[in-house]
């Protein structure tokens, strides 16, 4: 799949789109098995992570001068957060601040916002995060949307009865039932 992609045209935005979810891919496999293995990284795989992360960084930033509709806001989280988590706020901050311009009711995006106008990214709080997050579902506009993300969010924390009464609002009120449903059970 590389040289095939290494073939194709490096100014169209949809290569460097393919070519940046190639190199997502690539690193959460690595990444994943080693959490699955419970092992440490070898130093080559070390050199790996590093080169991948380098490569990603570089064709996001590429992606968003390109097309900044075609950058998969996952990737863009990733990438966010590793620059949280070395301490690279501004570089996180420059890459978020666009999109959260341009994309409001991304709740990704704009819970990675509100993370980095915290005093510290790195040291938010399990209860200052619930509330972060519930800020960002409160602004989603679509009720039914609102309703299913915030059911979600409070299945996740066991707050069942909570859980329940906002998938049973969003069934309600929804013309896609089976859809709630589903995502209820």
């Amino acid at each position: 799949a590389e040289n095939q992609l290494g073939k194709m045209d490096s100014g169209n935005p949809e290569v460097a789109q393919t070519r940046l979810v190639s190199v997502n891919l690539q690193l959460n496999r690595l990444v994943g098995k080693q959490a699955l293995e419970k092992t440490d990284f070898s130093a080559e795989e070390q050199k790996k992570i590093s080169q991948l992360r380098v490569q990603e960084a570089q064709l996001l930033n590429e992606l968003m001068q390109k097309n900044p509709d075609l950058v998969d806001s996952r990737i863009l989280a990733s990438v966010c957060r590793e620059r949280i988590a070395q301490g690279k706020l501004e570089e996180a901050r420059k890459l978020i601040s666009p999109f959260a311009v341009s994309q409001t009711e991304n709740v990704t995006v704009q819970l990675l916002k509100l993370q980095l106008d915290e005093p510290d990214p790195n040291a938010i709080s399990p209860a200052r995060q619930q509330e972060l997050t519930e800020t960002v579902l409160r602004q989603v506009k679509d009720p039914v949307r609102k309703a299913l993300l915030m059911g979600q969010h409070y299945r996740a924390l066991g707050k069942v009865e909570q859980a329940r009464e906002l998938y049973e609002k969003a069934y309600r009120q929804s013309s896609n039932s089976v859809e709630i449903a589903s995502d209820y059970f």
